[in-house]
């Protein structure tokens, strides 16, 4: 059995890399704060199978797919792992730099959608992560960072996303 370090200070993404790993919970470090979540339900998991699916037949060469759940993305002392991540292809030893991030994608469930559309979208945007989608049951939020403001703007919300960035795609919801 592996211990979980303890902290009641402050979590950092190198803190997740000694948890245990084989448990089935998603480990996060949001904010220096360690969330632990169980395993997503049946649909969460395919509105995130889905959606990365559509992304990887989309995107160009250059670009590689995840939508384990599980991938952390390192921003600074940060370690997200959003549903679905577009990233720079690359030889990564453990997380994603978020400097290879062109899209995360995060899919709500009744107990984290404050996470996805308040913590995660601050998070996000103050790593500069340039687009960033939120999937609910009926309804796909596409956020772009307004370079300017360092702040996301709505690009489209509706039960369909039509976007020409990062790269073209059309995505509807079941």
């Amino acid at each position: 059995m592996t211990a979980v370090p303890t902290h009641l200070d402050h979590y950092t993404i190198d803190d997740l890399y000694r948890l245990p790993a084989d448990d089935g919970d998603r480990y996060e470090v949001l904010n220096g704060s360690l969330h632990v979540t169980p395993p997503a339900a049946y649909p969460h998991n395919r509105r995130a199978q889905r959606l990365g699916a559509a992304l990887m037949a989309a995107a160009p060469a250059g670009f590689e797919v995840l939508s384990t759940g599980t991938q952390a993305i390192r921003m600074g002392n940060e370690g997200p792992c959003p549903d679905v991540a577009v990233f720079s292809e690359g030889d990564y030893a453990t997380d994603i730099p978020v400097e290879a991030v062109v899209l995360l994608v995060e899919v709500t469930s009744p107990s984290n959608r404050s996470t996805d559309t308040v913590t995660k979208l601050d998070l996000y945007a103050r790593s500069g992560v340039r687009h960033y989608w939120v999937v609910d049951p009926d309804e796909i939020t596409v956020y772009e960072l307004d370079a300017g403001s360092g702040s996301y703007r709505v690009v489209s919300r509706g039960p369909a996303a039509e976007v020409s960035a990062p790269f073209p795609i059309s995505v509807t919801l079941d």
